[in-house]
């Protein structure tokens, strides 16, 4: 009889007897006990033989010995898009500190929104207005009254305050 011993995949002893049928040869468990010759089908690898699963975390806290990753300090290039959004972002912050500024600056201000534009009918002595006021003052309401749109002084301070710190980060960003 003549015997053929082959290593597996996983270093399991397959024995191919005289018939081409496969066994895993006799051998001693770490406990002392005797474990008996296992007939193997192909493909199949018994329990004892099985690795212990480890998931996908437990490989990768390790790490190539030696090993020290560059400083992450070098400068990132941007794209055209980021390019063009930071341009529009600087943009808005500069329109908003001059339209603080002219808040601040002028009594008579009443900001108006970016999308309307303000035509000579949409000016009531000399201030921007919507619709709805402009028919209250053609109405004759008080609602339109020329000075609620001036800011009141903890809303003025609390404007050159904004206006000041946007003027900083400016300088920084100059920098």
């Amino acid at each position: 009889m003549a015997q053929q011993t082959v290593v597996g995949a996983q270093g399991e002893k397959y024995v191919i007897k005289d018939g081409g049928e496969r066994v895993i040869a006799a051998s001693k468990r770490p406990d002392g006990t005797t474990r008996k010759e296992i007939r193997v089908r192909e493909g199949y690898v018994p329990m004892e033989e099985q690795e212990r699963f480890r998931s996908t975390e437990h490989y990768g806290k390790k790490g190539i010995p030696g090993y020290v990753p560059p400083d992450e300090e070098a400068p990132v290039k941007l794209s055209k898009n980021a390019k063009k959004r930071a341009k529009k972002r600087e943009k808005a912050e500069k329109e908003e500190v001059e339209q603080v500024e002219r808040q601040v600056t002028d009594k008579n201000y009443a900001p108006t929104h970016s999308r309307e534009r303000t035509t000579d009918e949409d000016l009531v002595d000399g201030r921007a207005v919507d619709v709805k006021e402009k028919k209250n003052v053609a109405d004759g309401l008080s609602s339109a009254n020329p000075a609620s749109s001036v800011l009141a002084r903890p809303q003025l301070e609390q404007v050159a305050s904004k206006l000041e710190r946007l003027k900083a980060t400016e300088a920084e960003s100059d920098d």
